[in-house]
This record gives C-alpha cells, structure tokens and sequence, in this order.
C-alpha cells in the first residue's frame, strides 16, 4: 500500500518479501518477474509501469513458487585478541552528540571515520573529517587491522569506516555506500 512506500528502510519488517524488494525500481521488479518467475508484462499498457500492480504479480508469483531458501553465509574468523581490542575500544568510544550523520538508520549511534586522503584537500570537510580521525584514531586503525587480517588489498583501498552501536540492518539500496564493503558485528 502506498503507506508502505513512505517508510524508510529501517522502519520496514526485514522480515517480510515486499519490504526486501521495496528498494528495487519497477524496472527492477519486472526484470524480476520475467527472469525469475517467465512472466512478461505487456509494455503497451499502464500497468506495467504501476509499481503497486508490478509488486503485486511479483508477489503473487512468490507465494505459488513456494518459501524461498534461506542460505546462512559463515563469516571470515578474526583472532579473539583482534576482537578483544576493538571491543573494549568500542565500549570506550565517546559517541558524537550532534546529527548523526545517516539519521535514517537504525542505531543507537553512527558515525563515518574517512580515510585519509579520501576528500579534497584544505576543504572543510576534509579538515572536520581529519578532527573526527584524529579523535577516533585507536578505533581506526584497530578495525583497519581487524580487515586486513582477512583482506590486506581492501584494507588498503577502503575509504570510510561506518561505526555504530545497537544497528539494526535492513533491506536497502545503499546510495551513499555503492562500492564494496564488509561487516563486522561484535558484542
């Protein structure tokens, strides 16, 4: 319904279908329902360019294909001592009081540390984000440390570190955060 439309990805249930498709375009779900389910909408009337129609079928088809697979990855292990330090650097974080810097996010707390030389030069973006690096330094190059126990190329090519605290995921479409990243989750 178009209620559901309004609501930010973490104010959806993860749980359910519709909300992990919403982030999609209808492009998006058409192409979905023709790759996956072999269904073509007829290009020539308006209902293949209404999203609430397009979900719809999109659905539909779901439920009669059945439950779909729940795959549960295993993660990379980190060395305890790693995860140790961050932890008891995390329970030390003083958390920004201001803004938070993604407030559509679920979380008690989230900042973004840049690395450095990942913004223009003297600008005063860059000048606060070097204060925030210089504040959150041990943070830093801890979980710098952590990543490159398990990638050594990526820990040397990442640009921004996302800290938060009590973070609650949700189905998205990352439009600040378009490259690739890893997750850490500890506590």
């Amino acid at each position: 319904d178009s209620a559901a439309k309004k609501l930010s990805a973490c104010d959806r249930d993860a749980t359910l279908l519709q909300s992990q498709l919403e982030p999609l375009s209808t492009p998006q779900l058409a192409k979905r329902l023709e790759r996956t389910f072999g269904v073509l909408l007829d290009k020539e009337t308006e209902q293949a360019y209404n999203r609430d129609y397009v979900m719809a079928i999109l659905l539909e088809c779901y439920e009669k294909h059945g439950p779909r697979e729940i795959r549960k990855e295993k993660g990379i292990p980190v060395s305890k001592h790693r995860l140790d330090a961050l932890m008891q650097e995390l329970n030390a974080v003083n958390w920004p009081h201001t803004t938070r810097e993604r407030p559509k996010i679920k979380a008690e707390h989230y900042m973004i540390i840049q690395k450095p030389g990942s913004g223009v030069e003297d600008s005063v973006r860059t000048k606060k984000e070097t204060a925030k690096l210089i504040k959150y330094k041990k943070l830093f190059d801890l979980a710098v440390d952590t990543l490159a126990e398990v990638d050594p190329v990526f820990a040397e090519r990442f640009t921004a570190l996302a800290v938060t605290h009590n973070f609650v995921g949700s189905p998205h479409i990352d439009t600040l955060n378009v490259g690739p990243f890893y997750g850490l989750s500890i506590g």
